[in-house]
């Protein structure tokens, strides 16, 4: 995991989606039948705590809960959510965000 960290870009949001990508993949490496609730609590904490110090306060209504309490389902439709947003963002130009 170190390995990540390495190759960090250095905007906050970029640095977090790069992070998420990475910690899912690993999740996605173990078959589904094998798929343990530590395995989706490491996955959970792992992203919360990227967040936390990347200053992406879009998951902090999930900070405080201990990482057993989050539902994973719902936890991911937020994090989807949150990367698509960021995607969005770091893709528009100024010529469509500006006033008409």
């Amino acid at each position: 995991m170190t390995d990540y960290f390495d190759e960090l870009p250095s905007d906050p949001e970029a640095a977090f989606i790069f992070l998420e990508a990475r910690f899912r993949a690993d999740l996605e490496q173990i078959a589904p039948s094998d798929v343990s609730d530590f395995d989706l609590q490491t996955y959970i904490s792992q992203t919360l705590g990227a967040a936390d110090a990347l200053g992406i306060n879009a998951l902090s209504a999930y900070q405080g809960i201990a990482i057993d309490q989050i539902e994973y389902a719902p936890f991911q439709h937020t994090v989807t959510k949150l990367i698509t947003q960021l995607h969005i963002r770091s893709s528009e130009q100024p010529h469509l965000t500006g006033p008409v």
